[in-house]
């Protein structure tokens, strides 16, 4: 989920204001010209850790 920051008035939140917003939105404010920029975005699920190298765990073993 994107978090804005305002450039404009929307929907009670004056400019300057970071809402969380959704991706429909999002592409309504901007068409409309009232995001000043995108603070962050959020993903919708988050992925599971990717583990290292092999040959990492490997070494790592060695050295045990």
């Amino acid at each position: 989920m994107p978090r804005i920051k305002l450039a404009h008035w929307h929907d009670g939140h004056a400019p300057g204001d970071e809402i969380d917003v959704n991706d429909t939105e999002l592409k309504e404010l901007r068409r409309d010209g009232r995001v000043a920029s995108v603070v962050e975005t959020v993903p919708q699920a988050q992925a599971e850790p990717v583990p290292g190298p092999p040959a990492a765990a490997e070494k790592l073993r060695k050295t045990r």
